[in-house]
């Protein structure tokens, strides 16, 4: 019998890690569409310094532009290729968010309107990024945009 009430005693102990308020999640929310709101204002400036700074060493993301899903070292290089490219205009939405422990994912659409070289488009992206907490302070681990199909 004590070693049921000690692993009771372990479960409980873990319980208010796994468990989180409507507020914690909010400020979770807003803390990350801050920052991915700031990624793509870094872009307009002509760089993903922002975007890197804020990723995890463990990242992997997807973007529309690749074949496939693509690590840090790749993304360091897609920013120095936009580097100086400052004509990006795009406004964003948010679609949904969800979170569990030191997770969460952030879902939203882009509707851009001029590429970062200048070139005028009509392109929405549906884009969604994977965010682990560190510490304080929340860092992208997975990406994945695609075009909107057309409905």
């Amino acid at each position: 019998m004590r070693i049921v009430h000690a692993a009771a005693a372990l479960v409980m102990l873990g319980a208010p890690a796994w468990a989180q308020t409507a507020d914690e999640i909010a400020r979770a929310k807003d803390a990350i569409w801050a920052k991915e709101q700031k990624i793509y204002a870094d872009r307009a400036n002509g760089g993903l310094n922002f975007y890197i700074a804020n990723t995890s060493p463990s990242y992997v993301g997807w973007p529309p532009s690749a074949p496939k899903p693509m690590a840090l070292p790749a993304l360091k290089e897609d920013g120095k290729r936009l580097s100086g490219q400052t004509k990006e205009k795009l406004t964003m939405e948010l679609m949904g968010f969800t979170m569990s422990g030191g997770t969460a994912v952030i879902y939203y659409r882009n509707h851009r309107t001029v590429k970062p070289d200048g070139t005028a488009v009509d392109e929405t992206f549906e884009t969604l990024h994977t965010w682990t907490r560190e510490g304080d302070d929340w860092r992208m681990i997975g990406a994945m945009a695609r075009l909107e199909p057309k409905r």
